[in-house]
């Protein structure tokens, strides 16, 4: 089994940004594992428009405030959805573009072999994994990063690649051996 750490891919793709503010709140933007569907505002967003980025493409993993607020397309939700609702939370969001979700992963795993791992002032430089806590995970965050990162293992991967989805990033953190 192999980890990686899921992000959008904003170099090729457009990303969102909130466009109507009245229902922003700074937590509801801060996704720390904990539910947040019975208390959940729909925010109105759009694409980004920047002379630059107005010429890349959309996506089915579009960047909306990095991986604190993950959002999925509705192709990609229907790919992903028994995976996305056994680890999470679906959440409507209002674009006038089409429909996507954000993702609130309530999956929040204590997995990480810290004493393997090289942690230097908080960032993880080098990612080691307890082999036996990680066999049944397939999207999560960890303690340590649970605002900054999300983890994703390969059926997560491998869906993904099958149906094509794009603006997927994943980068490769460990394997067990």
């Amino acid at each position: 089994m192999n980890v990686y750490e899921l992000y959008p891919d904003a170099n090729q793709f457009r990303g969102f940004t909130v466009v109507k503010t009245e229902n922003l709140s700074l937590e509801s933007c801060f996704f720390r594992g904990t539910p947040l569907l019975n208390s959940w505002h729909s925010l109105h967003i759009e694409p980004v428009e920047q002379h630059v980025i107005e010429s890349r493409k959309l996506s089915d993993f579009p960047a909306f405030f990095s991986m604190i607020c993950p959002v999925f397309s509705k192709a990609s939700v229907d790919v992903l959805q028994d995976i996305l609702l056994e680890n999470g939370e679906v959440l409507p969001l209002i674009s006038s573009i089409g429909n996507y979700f954000a993702y609130n992963i309530t999956c929040i795993a204590d997995v990480l072999d810290a004493e393997s791992s090289i942690i230097r002032n908080k960032n993880i430089e080098k990612h080691v994994f307890h082999s036996n806590k990680i066999r049944s995970l397939k999207i999560f965050k960890i303690p340590q990063t649970i605002l900054v990162r999300a983890y994703v293992t390969d059926e997560f991967v491998d869906r993904v690649s099958v149906a094509k989805l794009t603006g997927f990033k994943f980068r490769f953190l460990w394997a067990d051996s």
